[in-house]
């Protein structure tokens, strides 16, 4: 008797895949609709039944036959970045010794939602008044006032399935308590799209106008930042930003 997971599972795949090849739009990621951009080498996909720890079985945006491809040494060189389950979207490096290897393997489905860190806030520029004598008593009081405000702020991103990217920690509106605190928070970038390009997240800020009452995107770039992948748990994510590691865990949401 069939296991009832793996019939749920060749269920939910059959309608991924009648959706991608019937011409109807799948509710899946924008650009990483297994749609290349320019310049990405990479191949995307649906994981198929018969992945395990070391092959991915991937059904091409063509809707051929899944594509059989080896990923143990992907995994030995921790270049696999959340385990292929049946239906998720996948992204894959193939590797330059050909014979289907992968060098690469992303998990695109395993990046929505919420990733978050903490921010600490920095101390402002200390001005002492006019006529005033900075004693060691004065700034031993103002460290002790310092650590008080020392409240840790969460900042981050939601990555929806339709590319949109949602600020978290960007929206706080500067009141009078902001102005006469002794600290103040880092300005957090801010974005409004992502994609997957040669394995590596995208997240851009896109110029937008406000017309008759609708958002009407100019497909300007304001901001566009890539970061690589370092690590993808089910509650752990790591980009690195040129030089910066960033380390990020999951937001969970309340349904």
């Amino acid at each position: 008797m069939m296991n009832k997971r793996l019939f749920f599972g060749l269920i939910f795949l059959l309608s991924l895949v009648l959706s991608a090849c019937s011409g109807r739009k799948a509710n899946v990621v924008g650009k990483n609709k297994m749609e290349k951009a320019k310049g990405d080498s990479a191949i995307y996909g649906l994981a198929s039944v018969g992945c395990s720890d070391s092959v991915l079985m991937l059904m091409p945006k063509s809707c051929e036959n899944p594509q059989h491809i080896d990923i143990l040494d992907a995994m030995r060189n921790h270049r696999v970045f959340g385990l292929p389950k049946v239906g998720d979207e996948m992204c894959v490096i193939l590797s330059k010794d050909g014979d289907w290897k992968a060098d690469m393997v992303l998990n695109i489905s395993e990046l929505f939602g919420s990733w978050v860190y903490n921010v600490l806030p920095v101390p402002k520029e200390y001005k002492p008044a006019d006529g005033e004598v900075v004693t060691k008593a004065t700034l031993a009081l103002r460290d002790s006032m310092l650590r008080t405000y020392m409240i840790p702020r969460e900042y981050g991103f939601t990555l929806s399935r339709q590319n949109s990217v949602s600020m978290i920690g960007s929206r706080h509106r500067q009141g009078v308590l902001d102005i006469e605190s002794p600290v103040e928070y880092p300005r957090p970038k801010r974005y409004s799209e992502w994609h997957i390009w040669n394995g590596k997240l995208v997240l851009t800020q896109v110029d937008v106008n406000i017309k008759n009452d609708s958002i009407v995107n100019t497909n300007k770039i304001l901001r566009s930042d890539t970061a690589e992948v370092v690590l993808l748990w089910k509650d752990s994510l790591q980009l690195r930003f040129g030089d910066h590691l960033q380390c990020y865990s999951r937001k969970k949401t309340t349904e």
